[in-house]
């Protein structure tokens, strides 16, 4: 069920369908459950978990908190699931505060094996898979990737890679929300 909505999600974005359903949101409350599993996970692999959020960060926010979570969902899921050793870090920032508009920063940094450059535009591609993991794990990119990054981009938002191979990755959404 969770392949067909995703392949409906992605066909209502390229066909133009799809909408930002904006609302004032709790932005605590819109990351919390992901945070409370991720936390859940991590101590389940006896991996370090750690949450920032930034002093300026508003209370309340208005945009799409579902399309946001799902973004920090998959981003924060992903750091989990490639990570063996280490831990995961989730930082929410402000990079500025302007005419009633927050541009946030949330970055979800793991200390899992890396990617390499040839591969940091491919992961956002629909099933890839780039190698293995040494512990034979494949790195398999099904469609989260691809549809965070379409969400996001809805929203006018990116999503950026940063890592080098064997130093772990940082995977950052930046949006701007009212």
């Amino acid at each position: 069920m969770e392949l067909i909505d995703s392949l409906i999600y992605i066909s209502n974005i390229e066909s133009g369908k799809a909408t930002v359903n904006e609302k004032e949101y709790d932005t605590v409350e819109a990351m919390q459950s992901a945070i409370s599993i991720t936390r859940h996970l991590c101590n389940e692999k006896g991996l370090s978990f750690e949450f920032e959020v930034d002093e300026k960060m508003p209370v309340r926010l208005f945009g799409d908190v579902d399309k946001l979570s799902q973004i920090i969902w998959t981003l924060i899921n992903n750091g989990v699931k490639y990570t063996s050793d280490g831990g995961v870090t989730i930082r929410a920032t402000v990079d500025s505060i302007e005419n009633n508009y927050c541009d946030l920063n949330i970055s979800v940094k793991d200390s899992g094996p890396g990617i390499s450059d040839e591969f940091k535009d491919v992961i956002f591609n629909s099933f890839e898979t780039i190698g293995y993991m040494t512990v034979g794990v494949p790195y398999e990119f099904g469609l989260g990737l691809t549809i965070s990054r379409m969400f996001a981009n809805l929203m006018n938002g990116t999503i950026e890679v940063s890592s080098e191979e064997g130093q772990g990755a940082t995977f950052t959404f930046k949006v701007r929300q009212k």
